[in-house]
């Protein structure tokens, strides 16, 4: 089934060096009601890729599939995307999702971050419509949750870089000394 401007949530834990290997795969996933949309960035964590999309098919079967995935891409941490309201609040979709994590993800052994995923599927429907050559329909519409997946991953890996880049900065080392 496995084929092929940071907004991170206060409450939720920071991946870090100090957590997490310098370099290697992130998978990403955007959690729906019918789908899981996944997306994976290469070992040097440089470019956010679209893998596939997962058809939900009850807890114990969307359990292995994203091990399966997480497995095949030798993922060392997981993004979840979280669907606030614009409010910044959680509502009824984004408790599902914390639900998914606590039941599925949080299963893999491996670290994982919720990340605010607001209009990623809208940002992924833009950059789908600039691209040359791509059709619609329902074939379409079943590849933009991967798409979003990768958005959300794009993001995470942005914040990240910049807060790497804040930590090795010089003021921010003589802030250590």
């Amino acid at each position: 089934r496995c084929s092929g401007s940071g907004r991170r949530l206060g409450g939720c834990p920071r991946l870090t060096a100090s957590r997490l290997p310098a370099r290697g795969r992130v998978l990403a996933l955007d959690v729906g009601d019918r789908r899981i949309g996944v997306a994976v960035c290469d070992p040097f964590r440089l470019i956010a890729t679209p893998l596939t999309v997962i058809h939900r098919a009850g807890l114990e079967r969307d359990r292995e599939a994203v091990r399966l995935c997480a497995l095949q891409q030798e993922a060392v941490a997981v993004v979840v995307g979280l669907p606030l309201l614009p409010s910044g609040d959680r509502g009824e979709q984004a408790v599902k999702v914390e639900t998914f994590v606590a039941d599925v993800v949080s299963q893999l052994g491996l670290p994982v971050v919720t990340w605010d995923e607001s209009y990623t599927t809208l940002e992924a429907e833009r950059l789908r419509r600039e691209r040359p050559g791509r059709s619609s329909g329902r074939r379409s519409r079943i590849g933009i949750d991967a798409e979003a997946a990768a958005v959300i991953l794009e993001e995470w890996l942005r914040a990240e870089d910049e807060s790497r880049a804040a930590r090795s900065s010089p003021s921010a080392q003589d802030e250590a000394t």
